[in-house]
């Protein structure tokens, strides 16, 4: 069957996607915004019900770590690894990015007297990138 413009379109796009690993990278934002998402549903739908927001930031932030793990593990990296093992190296991880979001937080603001916000969206940029290969090659290989 002969080869249509449509279908060349197609290959190279497959190949682009393939080379940069741009799929991986769309779940692992993806399962960023998701993971959000469950944090703050969990945290809100807590506050509205019950109030004690400190208990259900908490409570949500575990809920969307979980959600989190599920979709990197099954769809991002396709892990084949033990949950046992990389159940522990996410957790690792996710408190390390904690400490680091702190720390680079603690730099752009108090040190450089950058505006907060904006800190926090090149933190979350930068974190972002180091999480998906931390992940990639420690977490779920």
């Amino acid at each position: 069957m002969p080869k249509t413009m449509g279908s060349d379109v197609n290959d190279r796009l497959a190949a682009f996607l393939k080379r940069y690993n741009l799929h991986a990278i769309l779940w692992f934002f993806s399962a960023g915004v998701l993971a959000t998402a469950t944090h703050y549903v969990v945290m809100f739908g807590g506050i509205a019900l019950i109030g004690r927001p400190v208990m259900w930031a908490f409570v949500g932030a575990v809920c969307g770590a979980l959600v989190g793990y599920v979709v990197n593990y099954s769809k991002t990296f396709e892990s084949q690894a033990s949950h046992k093992v990389t159940l522990v190296r996410y957790m690792i991880v996710v408190s390390g990015t904690v400490i680091a979001n702190t720390g680079l937080i603690y730099i752009f603001v108090k040190l450089l007297s950058l505006n907060a916000f904006l800190s926090q969206v090149a933190t979350t940029g930068i974190l972002f990138l180091v999480n998906y290969f931390v992940h990639k090659l420690f977490t779920f290989r």
